[in-house]
């Protein structure tokens, strides 16, 4: 059961848990100026980058559905 039940403010836009939790790791590493100043300036460093932050989201998202399902109570 990955689905947002009907309650969770995210399950309006149809996310999976997984998917919102990626987002929010996304936001979060995107709102690091330094980064985001360092690949604005080269198109390939920018192409790296976003597929970088998007992996990095995902496996931050994995890890958290992980770790909160080994301390279910």
């Amino acid at each position: 059961r990955n689905r947002a039940e009907p309650n969770d403010e995210y399950s309006d836009y149809g996310l999976t848990k997984r998917e919102y939790f990626a987002a929010m790791a996304m936001q979060g590493f995107l709102a690091n100026p330094l980064a985001l100043e360092t690949a604005a300036n080269d198109d390939v460093i920018k192409a790296a980058f976003a597929g970088h932050i998007a992996a990095m989201s995902v496996e931050c998202a994995d890890a958290l559905l992980v770790e909160l399902e080994r301390t279910k109570k």
